[in-house]
């Protein structure tokens, strides 16, 4: 058991001491709550699910479809039409990440002697650390972005194998499918055809109103304008004022820039998404948000806690809501 002294030289007991760190952790957690990480922010491009049991093994849910059409009926009609729900059930396991952090005797101490709290910066690293998993769970399944593969065997929104993918028409000068290929027409092609599959693909009923695009393709379009640089407008506001969502429906619709899919496409190259951003169509599962665990004692010079979540990671719900378009850019980043 790590020993603390007070101000005056003397030395107080297990309880106290553990106490001391103890309670420091109670004023940290509100620091350590209250901070956002912008470069881990996958609430930004998926709804987050925090219902249910924190500690459940699994999670239940159901990818449906629905079939059927109307009719002209009468009063003594029999044969009236019904729709029908297609329900393919799955469970999906709950996951529990952790990263701890440890101070030492020489620390408390120091801590205590000047009347000032414990550092917040490692339960705040345990945090970030965390939180950046969150991320890549979300977005690609994996738990960390040098990975090649998930340990878990865990998909994201960028990669379900359950989403219609194509590339785009080869139409830029040589063939071509990259942005920096093609003309502003073409590329505005490109988008409103990854838009207006998902409607056609289900009878009309679904739609996307969220875009996530390669970085490079994102700084391409806010970077060139119409015309060949004749006009006043780049092809991101024509393309935010003109996509066929905002046509159809008034709505804005929602792009941003998503680093992972620089060469998420075929052969590495660049694709871009379209989706409906709502939690019957995806969700990222995270019944138990992070979270801090008391302090404990660890050995005679030294206390330690940790930071958990516990994650079922993403999971698409309605694959007619999704598409993906490759070849949008060559994968180099620029």
């Amino acid at each position: 058991m790590a020993f603390l002294t007070d101000a005056r030289g003397v030395m107080l007991n297990d309880q106290a001491s553990l106490g001391f760190v103890q309670s420091n952790l109670a004023n940290i957690e509100t620091t350590v709550y209250a901070r956002k990480y912008q470069n881990a922010d996958y609430a930004r491009h998926v709804s987050v699910v925090t219902e249910g049991q924190a500690w459940a093994a699994t999670t239940t849910f159901y990818a449906t479809d629905t079939v059927g059409e109307a009719k002209f009926v009468t009063g003594a009609s029999t044969d009236i039409p019904y729709v029908s729900m297609t329900r393919d059930q799955q469970n999906a396991p709950n996951y529990m990440l952790g990263s701890g952090f440890e101070w030492n005797v020489e620390e408390a101490n120091q801590a205590l002697i000047t009347g000032q709290s414990l550092s917040s910066e490692l339960p705040l690293a345990s945090r970030q650390v965390i939180e950046r998993s969150l991320y890549q769970i979300a977005i690609t399944g994996k738990i960390n972005a040098l990975n090649t593969t998930s340990e878990k065997g865990l998909t994201g929104l960028i990669n379900d194998a359950g989403v219609t993918s194509y590339v785009v028409a080869a139409t830029g000068t040589g063939a071509s499918t990259f942005w920096k290929n093609k003309t502003p027409d073409q590329i505005l092609f490109d988008v409103n055809t990854l838009l207006s599959g998902i409607p056609t693909a289900t009878a009309q009923v679904e739609y996307a109103d969220t875009l996530r695009l390669p970085p490079s393709a994102f700084r391409y379009l806010s970077s060139v304008r119409l015309g060949n640089g004749d006009g006043s407008l780049t092809i991101m506001a024509f393309l935010k004022a003109n996509n066929i969502y905002t046509a159809e429906y008034g709505g804005p619709l929602d792009i941003l820039p998503l680093p992972e899919l620089e060469t998420a496409g075929a052969s590495g190259q660049g694709r871009m998404i379209a989706y409906r951003n709502a939690p019957e169509v995806i969700r990222f599962w995270l019944p138990m948000p992070f979270m801090l665990l008391p302090v404990r004692s660890r050995s005679i010079l030294s206390f330690e806690g940790a930071g958990i979540a516990r994650t079922g990671g993403t999971q698409i719900k309605l694959t007619g809501a999704i598409r993906y378009a490759d070849g949008i850019t060559d994968g180099s980043g620029t």
